[in-house]
């Protein structure tokens, strides 16, 4: 009874935040049901986007979406997400705070967590300098901030160097066109304090179906392979790590 009131509660905070926000909103229902760890779970699905215009350039994009769901066992899963992005002139700085499983269509299995993330980004000419921060307070606690460069030309590359609790890491990733509605993307991250790489690349299909594969040295190989078009209604996402096949699907409703 205690867990179906939760799930009751979670879903009408959401459904509410999401239909209180100011500006012109694009909001929208999904329908999900899909496997993680061997469990089957069903759930529904709430985002809701919100933009209005700054000045003569800028804007403000105010963001919030979440997941409610329960397996066969039971066992609540989902998220909580609302966030805040500026861009005024040359300079974009965003907020968030999440909740649950914030990665929960990459990673279905991923741990729950209660945190803070924070953007400053700065274009300089065609290129840009930033940081990234994160504060994470429930589950596994940690704090890391990540300065970064942006160079921009047929493509763009971003070089990172994150450091904080979990030691310092030097990553860099390349994104490109070759070809038209292709989109695609090639990252590497070295580990210094686990002595770990982390590599991968992702093809994307005209802003609709995505191909990614990496590579760890702890965790190994894993597959996603994911469809999404907001011309279509149905989403669906089947993911391939350490030996399990996690998938969902959603059908997906305007609200």
């Amino acid at each position: 009874m205690l867990r179906k009131l939760r799930l009751g509660a979670a879903a009408v905070v959401i459904l509410a935040v999401a239909l209180c926000l100011p500006g012109q909103a694009l909001a929208g229902s999904r329908l999900l049901v899909g496997q993680s760890d061997g469990e089957w779970f069903t759930g529904i699905h709430i985002e809701t986007v919100s933009r209005r215009l700054m000045g003569f350039i800028g804007y403000q994009e105010d963001t919030v979406s979440g997941v409610v769901a329960v397996s066969q066992q039971p066992r609540l899963m989902g998220y909580f997400h609302a966030g805040r992005q500026v861009f005024v002139g040359n300079v974009k700085y965003a907020a968030a705070v999440y909740g649950g499983n914030p990665d929960f269509f990459s990673n279905l299995a991923g741990d729950n967590r209660l945190g803070i993330r924070a953007e400053y980004k700065q274009m300089l000419g065609k290129d840009a300098a930033g940081a990234k921060g994160e504060i994470n307070l429930v589950g596994k606690p940690r704090l890391s901030l990540t300065p970064y460069l942006e160079l921009h030309g047929d493509g763009y590359l971003t070089a990172q160097l994150e450091f904080g609790t979990e030691g310092i890491a030097l990553g860099a990733i390349y994104d490109f066109a070759p070809a038209s509605k292709l989109d695609a993307s090639v990252f590497a991250v070295y580990d210094f304090a686990h002595a770990a790489v982390d590599c991968g690349a992702s093809l994307t299909l005209a802003d609709s179906l995505v191909l990614a594969g990496a590579w760890h040295t702890a965790d190994g190989m894993r597959l996603d392979l994911t469809w999404r078009n907001h011309g279509y209604s149905l989403e669906a996402g089947i993911k391939w790590r350490e030996g399990q096949v996690h998938w969902y699907a959603g059908w997906s409703l305007r609200i």
